[in-house]
């Protein structure tokens, strides 16, 4: 009888601990977004509904955490590790000119959409992976 009302209460307890973290992961900031939601905030939010003289890539599937995007030129070049899950897009400012030119690496994570954008010089070392966004 003891331990059926001891094992009743680390499981109440254990079940608690469970939705409490689970209460901090799915927040209203914290809803997950699918690619064509990463899209709409890349277009608004860092392009300004503005794509004109630039091209706009992405990766169709989501990146993970400790994935290395390099640029994809040089060796011995920057390295960026992905800190959480999240949607991956490349934004050639000067399509068409010869590399080395103004680029921009832009993480939009997965939970919440929120963003990291990262000015570069060079294409990344997963370029021939991207497609065009058709927006």
């Amino acid at each position: 009888m003891k331990f059926k009302i001891l094992h009743r209460i680390l499981f109440l307890c254990i079940l608690t601990l469970l939705l409490v973290f689970l209460s901090c992961l799915i927040t209203e900031s914290g809803k997950i977004i699918s690619l064509k939601e990463a899209e709409g905030i890349v277009l608004t939010q860092i392009l300004e509904d503005n794509t004109e003289g630039k091209v706009v890539y992405e990766l169709q599937t989501k990146m993970k955490p400790c994935t290395i995007v390099r640029n994809g030129i040089i060796t011995n070049g920057n390295e960026y590790t992905v800190e959480k899950d999240c949607w991956f897009f490349f934004i050639d400012d000067v399509p068409g000119a010869k590399w080395m030119h103004p680029c921009r690496y832009v993480f939009v994570y997965c939970c919440g959409g929120e963003y990291k954008v990262i000015d570069e010089e060079w294409p990344p070392d997963n370029f021939y992976n991207l497609v065009v966004v058709g927006f």
